[in-house]
């Protein structure tokens, strides 16, 4: 599939792998921007779990866009609306559900050792591993005060900004205190292992990697927080 981006699942406690691409939803006369994922297990999701037999009566119902006319309406939720001119698609629905099984056949294939492992890496954004993302709405409670996310968490306690070398003191209280008080975002932070966190904040070469030229302190932040959990389960 291009564009791979790897991500995952839990079903029944088991980790299921999966791999992810950006699709357009048709709904309503609109083609919505959204994910599309595809896991080991067979099962796609793309505004809901089906099996690939499901995904495809979607699509050739046109509800999973593989063709888009000329002066169709397009959007992407909180960020823009637009017409296509010009429309010009690279996958037709035969395309597309091909490349949906052979990417299942492929996440389920042993991995191939050439030489000296890679040290594995995961990817957190705002479509991978989301519930790791500072904007994700997962509420954080410090001082007795509501926050809707950590972002929102650490501005309020980093305003005024102080200074640069405290600030991820700051923000790795708000995340302990997002762990504490969500066990199941803790779970899949605990489920990467001990790969390296690449945290995706195109705002931010301070906080994410952007281009790969980023500080990434988020990743960073978030491994430090990863270990202090798993030192706490062992002890358990």
């Amino acid at each position: 599939m291009s564009g791979e981006r790897r991500t995952f699942r839990y079903s029944d406690g088991e980790r299921i792998p999966g791999l992810w691409r950006p699709v357009f939803a048709h709904h309503a006369g609109v083609h919505h921007l959204t994910e599309l994922t595809v896991y080991a297990d067979g099962l796609v999701d793309c505004c809901g779990l089906s099996t690939v037999e499901e995904f495809a009566e979607r699509v050739g119902y046109g509800q999973v866009a593989a063709r888009i006319s000329e002066g169709a309406r397009g959007a992407a939720p909180g960020l823009a609306a637009w017409r296509f001119t010009s429309a010009h698609t690279f996958l037709t629905p035969e395309r597309l559900l091909a490349e949906i099984r052979a990417d299942i056949e492929r996440l389920n294939e042993p991995p191939e050792h050439t030489g000296p492992p890679a040290h594995p890496a995961v990817l957190v954004d705002e479509f991978s591993l989301a519930e790791l993302h500072n904007d994700h709405p997962t509420p954080v409670t410090l001082d007795e005060v509501r926050h809707p996310c950590a972002a929102e968490a650490f501005q309020a306690l980093d305003s005024p900004p102080g200074p640069a070398g405290a600030r991820p003191a700051v923000m790795a209280r708000v995340l302990r205190a997002k762990f504490a008080q969500h066990p199941a975002a803790a779970r899949i932070l605990l489920a990467t292992g001990d790969a390296t966190i690449r945290y995706h904040d195109p705002a931010s070469t301070y906080w994410g990697e952007g281009t790969r030229a980023g500080r990434n302190w988020m990743g960073r932040l978030l491994e430090l927080v990863r270990a202090e959990l798993t030192v706490t389960d062992a002890a358990r």
